[in-house]
């Protein structure tokens, strides 16, 4: 079985690559896993998830619903109970990089 922390892992760093604004590295990861693109322009991109599910992305989606996004494209519906923490730890993530911008910006 497939440990649900290491999903959560890729699906956190990947949401905030995502959210960077880097849609082209977001979808060429999405099809290595088995997604179909259906349309892509330099700033969004539609895709069929491996779970069926069409989403859509584009840059400048916040972390949140970029993983949001991610999941219901690999997992489906059960995604929450597949990643419970993914929410969690995604707006850690936000928060920790966020602090180190404003760090970085007072140094």
């Amino acid at each position: 079985m497939i440990d649900p922390s290491a999903i959560t892992d890729r699906l956190v760093e990947r949401a905030m690559i995502l959210a960077r604004g880097d849609v082209a590295d977001t979808v060429r990861w999405l099809e290595q896993l088995g997604c179909t693109v259906i349309r892509q322009t330099d700033d969004d991109a539609a895709v069929r998830g491996t779970s069926g599910i069409m989403v859509g992305m584009s840059r400048g989606t916040d972390p949140v619903n970029a993983a949001v996004t991610l999941a219901f494209a690999l997992i489906g519906e059960p995604w929450p109970f597949v990643t419970p923490e993914l929410l969690k730890r995604v707006n850690k993530a936000w928060r920790d990089e966020a602090r180190a911008r404003k760090e970085k910006a007072h140094a």
